[in-house]
């Protein structure tokens, strides 16, 4: 697998259509890794409607990025916490993921 580069990111743009109230998270190293960008949204009624959101990232941890350094876009639920509905909640239940630019 190729290494992206990534020390040239400054921000990353994504078209979402989310089902639910949720929050988009940008880790470092793990999906349970440091925090660097957080963007919170609100449910989108119209099913045809995908709504753009940005992750910033502070210039600190821009300068400190490696090309071995992995990122992860973590879809949290209402408040930060992802909850299981008894079960039933699939990953596509919360929305989805239409597109994303690099910046």
């Amino acid at each position: 697998m190729d290494i992206i580069d990534l020390r040239s990111l400054r921000q990353l743009q994504l078209g979402i259509h989310p089902y639910s109230n949720g929050e988009m998270s940008l880790r470092l190293g793990s999906p349970e890794g440091q925090e660097i960008a957080r963007s919170v949204f609100p449910r989108e009624e119209a099913w045809d409607k995908v709504n753009t959101i940005s992750l910033k990232l502070p210039p600190a941890v821009v300068d400190d990025l490696s090309p071995e350094t992995d990122l992860y876009l973590v879809w949290l639920g209402d408040n930060g916490i992802a909850e299981d509905d008894m079960g039933h909640h699939r990953p596509a239940d919360v929305g989805w993921l239409d597109w994303i630019e690099v910046k």
